[in-house]
């Protein structure tokens, strides 16, 4: 019986569990994922036909709405750039005909015509006068005026190369080449005589003179100077330069007139590049620097140098002031620096006419009244460098030996010392007393120098 009872009670309980297992069942869609596919790629396409339906209507609609709103479109921003010839222009222009042309492009009109409008703006009263000009329009032409001298002095001018043949580690000979700007002092019967600078000519086998329209001839050296570093060269014309082309001399001014902030040009390759010209002022008119038996003053500028740059120093009236020599200017190469032409006037001279020049060999100092009374030096010209085998070297005389006399003259400056010096002749004898300092203080000595020539 409990058997029976039990036998029914397992079979209603296996009834139940096959009446509720579905609710083990986990019910599943079929297709799911490929529905969610399908209807993201309806999206889409129905999102692109809606922006393709936009931009049609946007282009249809933009031209009206534009008109309505903002006129008929014909109000533009423009970038207005001058028009003019993709050619570099230069200093000067060199015409078919040989003259020298402006170097101002034809484009310069137009600008003035644009800044003369520019420049008759209203005032505070609302008015505006025609035709004044603007402090822009006065500028551009201080400079073209400015240009224009530098260009009419480019005719004196010239580039001096001096040619050495040397010869390699295996014996074989090329040519080297050292150059500088060189100006025409003078014009005489056949021959052009130019200063140039010394290094670029010493030694040369060959020298070679380009003048500022592209002719080239050769030149020989006739006398250089060792203390100034200049040297003087002749250059025969042969026929070759004629016409209104045909090179120039300069024209010298005084430079002993210059004063400081005077505006100046320097023309040449005042900062190494050829055919150059940069304008500044004079910073310095009153430095005085000591050469071998000579004294110059120098003109320093504002204008950019360099160690090896060349030229001259010109002013407003075109007339050539000073010549360039860096070496002048010690450490301040940075700055061109040149000795007034007012001073170079008999070495000048003496060079074009192959004239020898007195030669002692001594670079001095001033020790003036108050360094005396300072420091104990006798007044006078103290000697600061001996020249290597000059007449002084042989005569005895040394560094820091203070010069008095010079045949009996009192000698208390540098200037005075040279002026003795250039009136001598070579070969003649020159009697220098001067302070030697000693173990009981400065005595007095006395050379005979044989003045030598240079």
């Amino acid at each position: 019986m409990e058997e029976h009872r039990e036998s029914d009670s397992n079979e209603n309980r296996d009834n139940e569990k096959k009446e509720f297992r579905f609710l083990n069942e986990t019910i599943k869609k079929p297709g799911e994922k490929k529905l969610l596919i399908k209807r993201f790629i309806y999206l889409l396409t129905a999102a692109a036909a809606a922006g393709a339906v936009g931009a049609i209507v946007f282009s249809l609609v933009r031209p009206a709405a534009e008109h309505l709103f903002f006129g008929d479109g014909s109000e533009r921003i423009n970038i207005a750039v001058a028009a003019g010839s993709q050619t570099v222009s230069g200093s000067s222009v060199l015409s078919d005909s040989g003259t020298t042309g402006s170097s101002v492009s034809e484009t310069d009109n137009g600008r003035k015509a644009g800044a003369a409008s520019n420049s008759a703006e209203a005032d505070g009263s609302g008015n505006s006068e025609a035709g004044e000009e603007s402090d822009l329009d006065r500028y551009r032409l201080v400079r073209r005026e400015i240009n224009n001298i530098a260009v009419g002095c480019e005719k004196s001018i010239v580039n001096v190369t001096g040619i050495h043949s040397e010869m390699d580690y295996f014996n074989n000979t090329y040519e080297n080449s050292s150059s500088a700007s060189g100006v025409i002092i003078a014009d005489h019967d056949a021959d052009y005589y130019i200063l140039t600078e010394a290094s670029a000519t010493a030694d040369a086998e060959k020298i070679r003179v380009e003048f500022y329209n592209g002719v080239q001839l050769d030149a020989e050296q006739i006398r250089s100077d060792a203390a100034t570093g200049f040297a003087v060269i002749r250059v025969q014309k042969n026929g070759v330069l004629t016409g209104t082309a045909r090179p120039t001399a300069a024209s010298f001014g005084n430079s002993y007139g210059m004063a400081r902030g005077d505006t100046v040009i320097a023309l040449g390759d005042p900062s190494g590049y050829e055919s150059s010209y940069s304008i500044g002022a004079i910073t310095s008119n009153t430095n005085l620097v000591s050469l071998t038996d000579r004294s110059y003053h120098i003109f320093t500028t504002d204008i950019k140098g360099t160690s090896g740059g060349s030229g001259v120093l010109m002013n407003l009236d075109g007339e050539i002031i000073g010549i360039i020599n860096q070496s002048v200017g010690g450490d301040n190469s940075s700055i061109v620096t040149a000795i007034g032409v007012s001073e170079l006037e008999e070495l000048m001279q003496k060079l074009s006419n192959n004239e020898a020049r007195a030669y002692v060999g001594i670079s001095g100092e001033n020790v003036t009244g108050t360094i005396s009374e300072r420091t104990g030096i006798p007044k006078g010209v103290m000697v600061s460098e001996v020249a290597q085998d000059s007449p002084a070297m042989l005569a005895g005389i040394k560094q820091q030996d203070v010069i008095t006399k010079l045949n009996g003259k009192e000698i208390t400056t540098i200037n005075e010392y040279t002026t003795v010096v250039k009136g001598c002749t070579p070969g003649s004898t020159l009697r220098v007393t001067a302070q030697r300092k000693g173990a009981a203080g400065y005595e007095e000595v006395t050379f005979d120098v044989t003045v030598g020539e240079c």
